[in-house]
This record gives C-alpha cells, sequence and structure tokens, in this order.
C-alpha cells in the first residue's frame, strides 16, 4: 500500500474504534440523544454543500436516513449510555454477521456451513457478555446494542442500492434527514436537554466534533478511498481491529476492568465475524434465460 492508504487505513481504524469510550466520556455531559442530534447538526453543516437533490432514489436515501438516524445511531448511543465502552465495542461487532443473515432472507442468498459456524461463533461471544457480574453491565442496554447493529445491517443492504451518489453527499443527506427523527425523539424521552447543551464543556462538545469529524469525514471517507482502490478482502480486515482498539481505549482512558469473560468474549465475536466475512460464499443456482 501506499503512504497514504496506511494513513487512510489507521485512520479509519482508530476513529471508529475510538467512537465507543469518547461516547463514553461525551455522554457524562450529555444525554445520547441530544448528542447525536448535534452530531448530525454539526455533520449536516460541514456538508451543505453537498446536498444536492439526486436525481433518482430519494426515497432510498429517506430510508436509509430512518434506518441509521431513527434506530441505529439513537440505539447505539443509549445502548453506550448503560454498558462499558468495551462491551459495546464488542457486542457491534455482530452488524456484519446481521448484514449475513438479511441477505440471505431479503436477498435469497445461501451460506455453508463454514459461514454458518462464523455466525454461531460471533453471537456466542455476544452471548457471554449475560456472564458479566451484576452493575457492570445492563441486559437491556446491551439489547439496544444488538438492534442498533441489526437497523446498521439494513442500511448497508440499502445502501448498496444507491447509485450516482458519492458517500459524503450521502452522509450529508442522512445527516439532514436524521436531525428531524432524533430530535423529536430527544424532546420525547429525554429532558433538561438545553440545559445540558449550555452547560456543555471540553468533553460533550469535543465528542460532538469528533464524531462528526472523526467518524464521519475520516472514518467514512477514509473506508470509501480504500475500498475504491483495493480490493474489499484486503480492506475489510481493518474492522476486525476495531474493538482491540475500542477496549483498549476503554482500559487506557476509562479504566475499564480487562476481565478474562470480556477477552474471551471479543476473540469468539472477532473469529466468528472473521470466519463470516473471508469463508466463502456459496455460487446461486445458475438461472437460463429463455427470452
Amino acid at each position: 500500500m501506499k503512504p497514504l492508504d496506511i494513513f487512510a487505513g489507521l485512520g479509519v481504524l482508530l476513529c471508529w474504534g475510538l467512537t465507543f469510550p469518547i461516547a463514553k466520556i461525551g455522554l457524562t455531559e450529555l444525554p445520547p440523544l441530544t448528542m447525536i442530534t448535534l452530531r448530525y447538526g454539526l455533520t449536516a453543516l460541514l456538508l451543505a454543500p453537498l446536498l444536492r437533490l439526486p436525481r433518482q432514489g430519494f426515497g432510498l436515501l429517506i430510508l436509509i436516513a430512518v434506518a441509521l438516524g431513527g434506530f441505529h445511531f439513537p440505539l447505539m448511543f443509549s445502548g453506550v449510555a448503560g454498558v462499558d465502552a468495551a462491551i459495546a465495542a464488542i457486542a457491534m461487532q455482530t452488524q456484519s454477521p446481521f448484514a449475513v443473515m438479511l441477505a440471505v432472507i431479503i436477498l435469497g442468498e445461501r451460506l455453508t456451513a463454514l459461514r454458518i459456524f462464523g455466525l454461531l461463533i460471533a453471537f456466542g461471544g455476544v452471548a457471554l457478555l449475560a456472564g458479566e457480574p451484576a452493575g457492570q453491565s445492563s441486559m437491556l442496554h446491551i439489547a439496544m446494542l444488538v438492534i442498533s447493529a441489526v437497523a446498521w445491517a439494513v442500511a448497508s443492504l440499502l445502501i448498496k442500492r444507491v447509485v450516482n451518489v458519492g458517500v459524503f453527499q450521502l452522509n450529508a443527506w442522512i445527516a439532514l434527514l436524521a436531525i428531524p427523527q432524533v430530535a423529536v425523539t430527544s424532546w420525547v424521552l429525554e429532558s433538561g436537554q438545553v440545559e445540558a447543551v449550555l452547560a456543555a464543556g471540553l468533553r460533550g462538545w469535543g465528542t460532538v466534533l469528533f464524531l462528526a469529524l472523526g467518524g464521519t469525514l475520516i472514518g467514512w471517507g477514509g473506508m470509501s478511498y480504500l475500498l475504491k482502490n483495493h480490493p474489499v478482502s484486503r480492506v475489510t480486515p481493518i474492522t476486525l481491529a476495531i474493538p482491540v482498539v475500542g477496549i483498549s481505549a476503554a482500559v487506557v482512558f476509562l479504566d475499564e476492568p480487562l476481565t478474562s469473560l470480556r477477552l474471551a468474549a471479543a476473540l469468539l465475536t472477532i473469529i466468528g465475524v472473521a470466519v463470516v466475512m473471508f469463508a466463502p460464499a456459496r455460487r446461486p443456482t445458475a438461472i437460463t434465460d429463455d427470452v
């Protein structure tokens, strides 16, 4: 890889891996839905010049915005508020297995025995988190993270159908369309938002800035650049190291415990996801077109 490619890969790994511990820090000053609203507002502002109406497929953009802005990010950060950042980093790795399962259900793709085995290992790793001692993790919030992963998987299938829309233009529209969804949800479910925003300091606003710049511009931008210039099989291993960065940062900066149970859960989840990602897919049965 070229030096620029290496820096792009490191940027994706660091920004996406640090999302969970940094979000945990920001949640000490801002409610989760309020923080997401601010993140989307800043993202829409930064990418405003790209808000050109696509010639077709605007309804698809709305569906993606609902999946990500209405479900994925609100559930993810609400889940992070109730569990350690390390647990969130592990649980969110189920995004890829869920995407494979949805592809089987919706697109009719077929699973090999090896990929089924990988799915079981990945979900088994997340299931281990249920063995956390009481008070260290909330099953309700872990469930939020898992449902958030399902929403991401839905969005990923929808994004595959988007044509003639650049990655930053797509993120601009997602942010703009998500703002009213998250803002209304925050207004209904949260309280003291205005006071929290006015009182927020470096932790709160720094987190919002990181999520907009790091998560969107560097994270999505770097990944899109790499996928455009390299085979998917060479790029996707980066995502397997994300929980390693997240867990390490949580231990160093948040003083979270690195238990043997968490290590086992992380190892099983990463191995399972790796098997699902790299195991050969079963080729669909050939269809003859007689027309």
